[in-house]
């Protein structure tokens, strides 16, 4: 980088600065030596200091050795002054070049075993490339090291933050931070593991800022603008375990250095744009592959080709030299184009007559995985509604003669990631190649802005998929396509329920899969010799005794199961290895090749570089059997298992649980307005932790819901469009996407025959509210037109049927409290329903005395001291009409008053004389014959119990059911809705105490995997035909629906008021309608085609 008379000038400053008679290049290699011993007895507390002291002492006797080599003059000067006067200055030039090589030995030796902190299986070409492409030479060597004293700290899987004052000159331009890291709170770190590149950072405060990442933790670091003279540093650490840190000292560069890397560009004109003058000796780097551009004082010159192939080459995933690829990286940007978007990838812009061309701000990320011809950049552009991504010899007036990519635009959407194929081959990439992935940001924009040139410029690298984290982590998750460290899984550990992501090898799977994919291959056998042997020079010798040897054709790598029934004895080993098939003479395998025994042999082998394996056997046992895994299915076919076991656990692949819930669809009406509520969709403990972002080409996004109103659903009757969900973290980035449909239909016409309705349910249902709502909105013709009232449709042919009524409103139907789907499958069960009043505190579970037996709480639906429980029993109980019940295990009130009691002893769908369900004999006695629409709206007192179980027997209840009214009733339509989330805001404490089952985040697990399941049980095979999945839990408010009362919000401060709620699971009468809103559109639809 530096011209001669640079070199010169440094040469007689160093000349001049010898003191003591010391020979410049000998006092170099002498404190090289020192540097040596320190590393080679690791008695050096801070690792890298010697990293410094070898790279500065090897670039300085680097350069004595060329002064010395270069001018005779200094070299003389400088033999003169040391003690080696009498040499001749061939021997000065010999002693630096010597100091030269120990210094480079010694640098290495920091690189390999410091630097890199874990071994490296580099060659010596690439090791040198990865210390070029660090810097080490011009840069590291060129930092100065400042200790950092009393800055550490303890973190308990939290994120915590620490700062210290005043301890970094100001005056810096680039800045790096050692940090130790060890597990526990019991020590602290006694050297560095990793390093933190930080970067300036232009206003504000802040004046640097960057980060680092061990396999747990992400630091973030920055320096704060301090007092006159330092800065002081803050150190930002996220992990998800205990941990001690130590900050042990910082790296940096001040602004006095004659020559200053610009940055990467992607061509000549843009680095020309961007620093049209420059200093002698600053240089940057340009194109892919790079060249190493030089100012001279009038020009950019170029330098010659910058390698870049072991960047490609280093081992992303095992984490080997990751490090040093982001020093790279953050060294390139040191003096960054202002106008690099450092959130999205940035697209050079192009003005020509007609306008800007500008895609800044349309894509998140971009990475390509092929390289691009050497001289040429790539570009993209949207044309014809299609992505165009290709090389070309130059941006916007080149020529592109290579692979290209051309994507349709049509179903692209923000956020997803997209695979780019070749569509063109050239380059030495064939179509269906997959060339590289794309996320963006602003589809919309990019669609709008049509380019009929070659393509613009791309830039900064999109070749480094460090860069990119929401592509690595889609490739991550991706079978076969992105591989990781099997060495960090347990042997069999992979099953049906862990697999996610391509690190399925053989050894990993566990036997259920391995069965599904592998077979075992038999080798035949290449050649025999028979009556020979392998003696243990590893030579074919003849033998008279019954002794053969037979060669196999194996592959250098592949692993072989080898079963010999008897292998030879004790003169002979059991295998080699041969370089040809007719030869005698063999190599011994590195396990020396198993002394003969005459035993019995089954082992693995991995087989060494040879072609042909020979293998010693005793005939009269039998030949050898060698087989190799076979895997006997196409990729097709194996991918497919892998998706077949993958898919029932697909939600579990997010972290700690997170999920939306969604179903294939949710159904808008005419007229009517659409809710869907987050926190009735979102699966989390807390839902609006997240940012919550819907996409949809109609309705709106809020920060609770997505809302289409009647306005726009009356717009397009008929459409069908998507609605994407988007959870974020807090940089932005996508982590959790799921998509559904809209469907917007008509209001249905009256039938032209009757149709009987029947809603059956539990205690939701028996007081008719949300029933007899759903009767007006079909039936009756007054509202107001809002909707809060919605006008009805003033529907004919439409009866709604029963056993009972409602205690509430009078509609028929079929409910009572407590019961279970399972209840309504079989017999059902003996239960009394006592209306109580006076009472505190009960529980469910709880048993009570009472008449001479036992009762079981099953529900409870108190308010205010008053309402009604419902009770099991076993026995047969002589109870008097009012009175107490006393309290027999549980922690309720000690007795229960009661004023009244009904029997609810049985299940009205059972027929006890043929033993088994009977739609038939209900419809023609209390349905006017004929059940056409059966709506359910039950289940909250299956999955009470928490358990998995619960929610199983509800659904294997369900399919009972739906075959049943099948049988009775083949043109009749079933709607199962899911049920509403309880109330987050208290009600399951006002009703069931401080209770582990009895509590919202417990009942809400089981809320969303009760409304998965039954989504997926109306679309099974056998039901789907007539079976309909309503959304109920999806479209209830359940922040607002539940009775509540306002409460002081703590024991002191009683003029601030609070909301708490008195009801864990039954609505006030709005949140019914909400219910009766999900059953009217479904409602529609099964009415829709039923008049169709």
């Amino acid at each position: 980088m530096k011209t001669f008379e640079e070199l010169r000038q440094q040469a007689e400053a160093i000349r001049d600065a010898v003191n003591e008679n010391e020979n410049s290049a000998e006092r170099v290699g002498g404190h090289l030596l020192d540097t040596v011993e320190k590393m080679e007895s690791l008695d050096i507390a801070d690792v890298a200091e010697a990293v410094l002291e070898a790279e500065a002492a090897a670039a300085e006797a680097k350069k004595q050795a060329d002064i010395a080599s270069q001018s005779g003059e200094i070299a003389q000067k400088a033999k003169e002054q040391g003690d080696i006067a009498e040499q001749k200055g061939n021997e000065a030039v010999a002693t630096a070049n010597a100091a030269a090589q120990r210094a480079n030995e010694a640098a290495d030796k920091a690189t390999n075993e410091v630097l890199f902190k874990t071994p490296q299986d580099l060659s010596e070409e690439e090791q040198a490339q990865v210390k070029r492409n660090i810097g080490i030479q011009n840069a590291i060597a060129g930092l100065i090291t400042l200790p950092i004293t009393d800055f550490s700290a303890k973190v308990n899987a939290t994120t915590a933050t620490k700062t210290v004052d005043n301890i970094i000159p100001k005056g810096i331009n680039f800045l790096i931070v050692d940090i130790g890291v060890v597990e526990g709170d019991s020590s602290t770190p006694a050297s560095p593991e990793l390093s933190a590149v930080l970067c300036p950072v232009s206003g504000g405060r802040v004046v640097f800022q960057g980060s680092a990442s061990t396999k747990f933790e992400d630091f973030k670091i920055s320096v704060i603008s301090g007092a006159a003279e330092k800065d002081g540093m803050g150190v930002e650490v996220s992990t998800p375990r205990s941990i001690t840190y130590k900050v042990f000292q910082v790296r940096y560069l001040t602004e006095q250095g004659s020559g200053t890397f610009k940055g990467s560009f992607n061509s000549l004109q843009i680095l020309q744009s961007a620093y049209p003058t420059a200093k002698p000796g600053d240089y940057a780097y340009v194109g892919n592959p790079r060249h190493l551009y030089e100012w001279d004082s009038l020009a950019w010159q170029d330098r010659g080709l910058y390698i870049t192939d072991v960047d490609q080459a280093l081992d992303i995933d095992s984490g080997k030299a990751i490090a040093n690829k982001a020093v790279a990286v953050k060294l390139s940007e040191l003096e960054p184009l202002k106008e690099i978007r450092l959130n999205g990838v940035y697209i050079n812009p192009f003005t020509d007559s007609l306008g800007t061309y500008d895609y800044n701000g349309t894509i998140q990320e971009l990475y390509i995985s092929v390289i691009i011809p050497e001289g040429n950049v790539l570009v993209l552009k949207q044309y014809g509604d299609k992505l165009y991504v290709r090389p070309a010899t130059k941006e916007v007036n080149g020529t592109a003669d290579s692979w290209q990519s051309v994507t349709p635009l049509s179903d692209i959407i923000n956020g997803k990631v997209i695979e780019l194929k070749c569509t063109k081959a050239g380059g030495g990439v064939e179509i269906g190649t997959i060339v590289g992935y794309i996320i963006f940001k602003d589809i919309d924009k990019f669609k709008s802005i049509e380019v009929t040139y070659i393509g613009l410029g791309v830039y900064p690298d999109v070749f480094n998929l460090s860069n990119f984290p929401g592509i690595a982590d889609y490739l991550f998750f991706q079978n076969n396509k992105h591989k990781v460290n099997t060495e960090d899984i347990i042997d069999s550990a992979v099953t049906a329920d862990k697999i996610g992501n391509n690190s399925i090898t053989k050894d990993k799977l566990s036997k259920d899969l391995s069965d599904k994919i592998f077979e075992k291959e038999t080798l035949s056998i290449a050649k025999k010799f028979d009556k020979n042997y392998i003696s243990s020079l590893a030579t074919i010798y003849s033998t008279s005794s019954s002794r053969a040897v037979v060669k196999y054709k194996v592959n250098s790598g592949e692993k072989i199961h080898v079963i010999i029934p008897k292998n030879g004895n004790e003169y002979s080993i059991t295998y080699a290895y041969f370089s040809d098939l007719e030869g005698t003479q063999g190599t011994k395998p590195s396990d020396g090749g198993i002394v003969g025994s005459e035993t019995r042999i089954e082992r693995d082998i991995v087989v060494e570089d040879y072609p042909y394996i020979g293998i010693t056997y005793t005939t009269d046992a039998g030949e050898p059997i060698v087989t190799r895994d076979k895997i006997s299915l196409t990729q097709g076919d194996v991918e497919e298992i892998v998706k077949e076991e993958t898919s029932s656990v697909e939600s579990k692949l997010y972290v700690n649980g997170l999920d939306v819930v969604l179903p294939d669809k949710f159904i808008a009406v005419k007229n009517d307005n659409l809710q869907i509520f987050w926190r009735s969709v979102i699966k989390s403990v807390s839902p609006y932790s997240f940012g919550i972002v819907s996409s949809c080409l109609i309705g709106k996004n809020y920060p609770r819901y997505y809302t289409l109103l009647s306005s726009v659903a009356n717009s397009n009757i008929g459409q069908e469009r998507d609605l994407t969900i988007i959870l974020k973290n807090n940089n932005y980035q996508n982590i959790l996407v799921k998509k559904t449909k809209i469907k917007i239909i008509d209001i249905p016409s009256s039938p032209s025959t009757m149709k009987n309705i029947l809603c059956v349910g539990a205690s939701a249902t028996a007081g008719g509210q949300w029933v007899n709502e759903l009767k007006r909105r079909l039936t009756a013709s007054d509202g107001d037109g809002t909707s809060f009232n919605p006008t009805g449709l003033g529907l004919n042919n439409i009866d709604f049927v029963g056993r009972k009524e409602g205690t509430v409103k009078n509609v028929k139907l079929e409910a009572t409290g407590g019961w279970t789907v399972k209840d309504y499958s079989g017999e059902g069960r003996k239960a009394y329903r006592f209306f109580v009043t006076g009472v505190t505190q009960l529980n469910v579970g709880d048993t009570y005395v009472g008449g001479g037996d036992t009762f079981t709480i099953t529900e409870i639906n108190v308010t205010e001291g008053a309402g009604n429980i419902r009770c099991t029993y076993d026995g047969n109980p002589s109870l008097p009409s009012n009175g107490q019940l006393t309290r027999k295990n549980g922690n309720g009130d000690s007795t229960i008053t009661y004023s009244s009691y009904e029997s609810e002893s049985y299940n009205p769908f059972y027929n006890s004389e043929s033993g088994k369900l009977d739609f038939k004999a209900y419809a023609d006695k209390y349905c006017n014959g004929s059940i056409d629409v059966f709506l359910w709206h039950c289940g909250v007192n299956d999955i009470f119990a928490g358990t998995p179980e619960s929610i199983t027997n509800a659904i294997e209840a369900y399919r009972n059911i739906l075959r049943a009214y099948h049988a009775d009733f083949p043109n009749g339509k079933v709607v199962i809705s899911s049920v509403p989330l309880g109330d987050p805001n208290g009600g399951f404490g006002a009703n069931y105490g401080a209770s582990e089952n009895g509590n919202y985040y417990t009942f809400a697990i089981q809320v969303f995997e009760y409304a998965r399941q039954l989504m997926e049980l109306c679309k099974e095979s056998e039901f789907n035909s007539y079976t309909y999945y309503c959304p109920v839990m999806e479209e209830f408010d359940s922040e607002n629906s539940y009775p509540s009362e306002e409460v002081a919000v703590n024991n002191r401060l009683q003029s601030v008021k609070e909301k708490r709620g008195t009801n864990a699971v039954h609505p006030i009468d709005f949140g019914y309608y909400m219910v009766t809103d999900s059953f009217y559109r479904t409602v529609c639809l099964v009415l829709n085609e039923l008049v169709e």
